[in-house]
């Protein structure tokens, strides 16, 4: 091995800089996709922990009292992997005292299925045995505390019972009344035997402890004499998209959704959370191309060597343990770089509060998935060793008297081909398709989903394939280009011209590096203008002529509107804290005050509105669960009865307020609010003031500010917002969610800077023999300069131009796309100013990337250059 580690160690030493370039870039490629993946798997952990982990399942469905067989139902629901029925409720602990007098305590009942346990993980076990199918109807699992306080150990037995029922507190008619029950049999008793205690945690921390967890038959036969609600619950597939299961539950259950499930599964999230993790499969391959681009350019002067070593005898086997050991260091370093790199990168960008859900989220605490991450870096590290071999390998067929003279052989040139084809395979279809068994797309894979990747994967590989395979394409634009110039710089342009006819890869995989970032940056631009836009188009039509104002001191909503209504400019008052959740945001409008704008100018409509059970749905609720006008809405009420509002209307013209920003919401009259839910709508401490249409918004905010004043006198607090500034801000907010991008962009762009870089560093070395004698006739600093300059702002020019053109063919791709996998309507835009900045920095990164190898050229001995080539 002492000439494997001297050669290798001789090898990575001498050329300090491509040995760095060639880490670096490795690094890099590594470092993105850890850092992207890192940031989601704490955006989504940090989200969904907000402090006790008490469980929780996916969704808990309530069914209509009508529905004969709801489980059967629920059970030809797409997306649903598990279902139980369940209910809690009080159940009363019976025992004798000392003198023999029957006593009893409360705690609380879950009754569930005990088969679904494994499958849901309701609780663990701590002490003893979970319920199965010997012992779930007499079996009962306590929890921690409550067996630890009153003395029980598996095997004893403990007798339960219903309590009497107590008097409720229901919303009837409108009016919270209480309710006393009529006992008509005292409640039955039943003796159950401690199968398991539960551990502190799950359901065993419900009530500090003070559990018991039956089976739900077992349960149910304690209750069988009273009405209790009972429920399911749903255990949701992961490969299934949230809107299709609410979509198919919404149109017969009324349910209720676990935060914690919703947390970057809605649509919009998906996609943008998809488009994190693809990027940063861009980001590693382009990682990957640079340091392939690298190797390839490496052959001619690695080429020597190898012959070098062949003539003094070295076997082939050694040959191969000196370049294999030297792609392992260079391997192996990169991925150890990337991944601690990544992980700083995620750590930077959360201090920053930069998610894959948006920015401007606080995430407490920082978790590694050492699971995901370790094979991402070793998937980075494995294909950077394959393309640091294959080439060295095919290199030792090489003619040895050829190589020495410095002359390339075909079977050099076959080797070359050979290596491009491989690595174009690789990067183009092994790495999307490693990638994705690694890091799984979010959600379902939907056609619109799949074709949306397969369509990115196909202008990956035709950006990587073609030029790449067929370098010479675009090495004769550029030769075109530079004989235009022979006038203006004809020493610069003679030089420049006969390297890249005689090396053309070189040149074409730099085009391809810049046209890859300034294509993905006028699509990302063109994407972001799209949603802008959107968000623009709703607002026309929701908060476009509204003045919100948020912090009135409960205030009768009746002399607000009279006094406002004074005001020219105000046509309606739109009470703004009559809401609730039924799963969805429901907000009480008054259907008659209305009826001035929006859906309710038709009479007829309107009348139905007032009258009957209906609902007007926002345009993203009803496309996000595929409502349309004429379907029936189910909505638990107050009184915990399923109630179906028919949907009459789909528009944005009501119910919208700032705070919450929220899209997703139904409208109903306010009487149907207060008769279900018993909210009040006789005083408000918010309100939406609609104006005529083309009204200054500004000017009336004055002046409805100066009405309240006059009703309330002493009020303070009040916050006042126009639609304009709603809209500012949300656009605002799109441009500042999708920064991570343009900071995954400015990444590839210093991995495309370092590309190029290596290239022209390469260059110089390959030339190193021309350059000095071209110094030694007395080229000056500037002049050597000038061919490094020239041929970067060629680079550029023609990068710049080919990625512009790509970028704006794929933004309608990318737009349309994005609406198949958001559920988002979206007009098309285009990157507008955007597009001559890309140019610009396409022209700016291939400059700056020259000042390495310039600096190293000028720095270099003539005699030394023309002495050893």
């Amino acid at each position: 091995m002492n000439l494997v580690s001297t050669i290798t160690r001789r090898s990575l030493l001498k050329r300090p800089g491509r040995t760095f370039f060639a880490i670096a870039g490795i690094a890099m490629g590594i470092a993105v996709v850890v850092a992207i993946f890192t940031l989601d798997h704490n955006t989504i952990l940090g989200l969904s922990q907000p402090g006790q982990p008490e469980w929780r399942a996916d969704v808990r469905v309530s069914p209509s009292p009508s529905k004969e067989n709801p489980r059967k139902e629920l059970e030809g629901i797409p997306g649903v992997e598990g279902i139980t029925a369940f209910f809690q409720n009080q159940v009363q602990i019976m025992s004798k005292d000392g003198a023999g007098k029957t006593t009893s305590e409360r705690a609380l009942l879950f009754a569930l299925e005990a088969k679904q346990s494994e499958l849901f993980q309701f609780y663990r076990i701590a002490v003893g045995n979970d319920l199965d199918d010997k012992t779930r109807e007499t079996g009962a699992l306590l929890g921690h505390s409550f067996a630890e306080e009153r003395g029980f150990k598996v095997g004893d037995t403990i007798r339960l019972a219903r309590p009497r029922r107590s008097a409720q507190r229901l919303c009837v008619d409108g009016k919270f009344k209480r309710v006393v029950p009529k006992e008509v049999l005292p409640p039955k008793e039943k003796d159950f035997v401690v199968r398991g205690i539960l551990a502190q945690e799950k359901l065993g921390r419900r009530a500090g402890g003070q559990v018991i967890i039956l089976d739900y038959l077992a349960a149910d036969s304690l209750y069988s004499d009273v009405g209790t609600q009972r429920d399911f619950l749903l255990k949701k597939r992961k490969d299934v998209d949230l809107e299709r299961l609410q979509s198919s539950l919404s149109k017969t259950f009324s349910y209720e959704l676990n935060q914690d499930v919703v947390i970057g599964q809605a649509a919009d999230e998906r996609a943008f959370r998809n488009g994190v993790r693809f990027s940063g499969l861009m980001a590693l391959g382009l990682g990957l191309y640079v340091i392939f681009h690298v190797l390839s350019i490496a052959l001619v002067e690695r080429s020597r060597e190898i012959a070098t070593l062949t003539a003094l005898g070295a076997s082939r086997g050694q040959i191969a343990r000196i370049f294999f050991t030297e792609a392992s260091i260079l391997s192996v370093l990169g991925g150890l770089m990337g991944l601690g790199l990544g992980i700083l990168i995620c750590r930077l960008l959360l201090n920053f509060r930069i998610t894959t859900l948006g920015a401007g989220r606080y995430i407490h605490g920082f978790d590694v998935p050492w699971g995901q991450i370790v094979p991402l870096a070793i998937l980075g590290s494995a294909l950077a060793l394959l393309g640091s071999v294959f080439p060295l390998l095919r290199m030792r067929k090489s003619a040895v008297s050829k190589a020495i003279r410095g002359e390339r052989s075909l079977e050099q040139e076959e080797s070359s081909r050979g290596f491009r084809i491989f690595s174009a395979f690789l990067l183009s279809l092994a790495l999307p398709f490693l990638y994705f068994k690694i890091v799984p797309v979010v959600g379902e894979a939907q056609p619109a989903l799949v074709g949306s990747l397969l369509l990115a994967v196909a202008f990956f590989a035709l950006l990587i394939g073609l030029p790449w395979l067929a370098p010479r394409i675009l090495a004769r634009g550029g030769s075109w280009a530079l004989g235009r110039l022979r006038r203006v710089l004809p020493l610069s342009s003679l030089i420049v011209r006969r390297d890249i006819d005689k090396k053309p890869l070189r040149l074409a995989v730099s085009v391809i590096v810049i046209a890859m970032v300034a294509a993905a940056f006028v699509a990302l631009k063109g994407m972001t203008a799209s949603l802008r836009a959107e968000t623009e188009e709703w607002a026309q039509v929701a908060i476009q002529d509204k003045v919100f104002v948020i912090g009135i001191d409960r205030q009768s909503l009746d002399k607000i509107e009279n006094e406002l209504l004074k005001i020219d400019e105000v046509i309606a008052v739109e009470p703004g804290d009559i809401r609730t959740y039924a799963p969805f945001l429901l907000s009480g409008i008054r259907g008659e005050h209305v009826s001035d704008y929006g859906p309710l100018q038709d009479a007829v409509l309107r009348r139905q509105f007032t009258q009957d059970r209906t609902i007007i749905l926002s345009s993203r609720l009803a496309q996000d669960l595929h409502y349309k006008i004429g379907d029936d809405v189910p909505i638990r009420t107050g009184q915990g009865k399923v109630e179906d509002f028919q949907v009459i209307a789909i528009d944005d013209a009501y119910g919208f307020q700032p705070y919450p920003d929220e899209r997703i919401y139904g409208v109903v009259d306010q009487k149907w609010m207060l008769k279900d839910f018993c909210l009040n709508s006789s005083v408000t401490t918010r309100i939406a003031v609609k104006l005529t249409e083309g009204v200054n918004p500004d000017k009336a905010l004055t002046r409805i500010r100066k009405s309240l004043v006059g009703i309330m006198p002493q009020a303070k607090g009040w916050k006042f917002t126009t639609g304009d500034r709603v809209t500012k801000d949300a656009v605002y907010d799109i441009t500042k969610d999708f920064f991570l991008f343009d900071i995954i962009i400015l990444m590839t762009a210093a991995l495309g800077a370092m590309g190029i870089l290596n290239g022209q560093l390469l260059s110089a070395l390959e030339r190193n023999r021309e350059l000095g004698v071209l110094k030694a006739l007395g080229t000056s600093r500037w002049q050597m300069a000038k061919l490094v300059l020239l041929e970067a702002s060629l680079v550029g020019v023609m990068g710049g131009v080919i990625g512009v053109v790509l970028g704006s063919v794929l933004t309608p791709l990318v737009v349309e796309a994005l609406q198949q996998v958001s559920a988002l309507t979206l007009p098309q835009r285009t990157a507008g100013i955007w597009i001559p900045l890309a140019l610009t920095g396409a022209l700016l990164l291939p400059l700056l990337a020259s000042i390495y190898p310039i600096l190293q050229i000028n720095r270099m001995s003539v005699t030394r250059a023309i002495r050893q080539g």
